[in-house]
């Protein structure tokens, strides 16, 4: 029931796109939660200018407004 209730609540704060297969926040926390087992493996964050990508409940790589990676998990 539980699980049910955060999907939910995931869907309900995704950025809309075009594509609805890429899982979209403004919210780190979001991101964290929608990349972590059982609620999926990937999520971006954007956020002041930047894309932020988790995989698996952590920050893998950090890209400016022009596309171009700033930081990456080493």
């Amino acid at each position: 029931m539980v699980n049910k209730q955060i999907l939910q609540f995931l869907k309900s704060n995704q950025i809309e796109l075009q594509n609805h297969n890429y899982r979209v926040y403004n919210d780190h926390r979001l991101g964290v939660i929608a990349s972590s087992h059982p609620y999926g493996l990937f999520a971006e964050v954007i956020s002041e200018g930047k894309e932020y990508h988790y995989c698996n409940g952590e920050l893998h790589f950090i890209y400016d407004e022009k596309g171009n990676e700033i930081w990456r998990i080493k």
